[in-house]
């Protein structure tokens, strides 16, 4: 794939294997609560129709897991 960014072509390469739950469950974990909420925000398989929409279920789940656990 193309990363814009750095203006280079990227190819992977190698086996990869399902995590477990708990494995997932401790990675997510580990990242910020804005990139857990932006995960949790997404419907990975959708179209996104807008950023913006994105954005704002992101400020609603925020509200509403304020001070608890986001889920994976």
């Amino acid at each position: 794939f193309y990363w814009k960014e750095l203006e280079r072509q990227v190819i992977g390469e190698g086996k990869v294997t399902k995590a477990s739950n708990e494995e997932a469950d401790h990675y997510f974990a580990t990242r910020p609560r804005e990139s857990q909420l932006g995960a949790f925000a997404s419907e990975q398989d959708q179209v996104l129709s807008s950023r913006e929409a994105l954005m704002e279920r992101v400020r609603i789940l925020d509200e509403q897991y304020q001070g608890a656990k986001i889920p994976r």
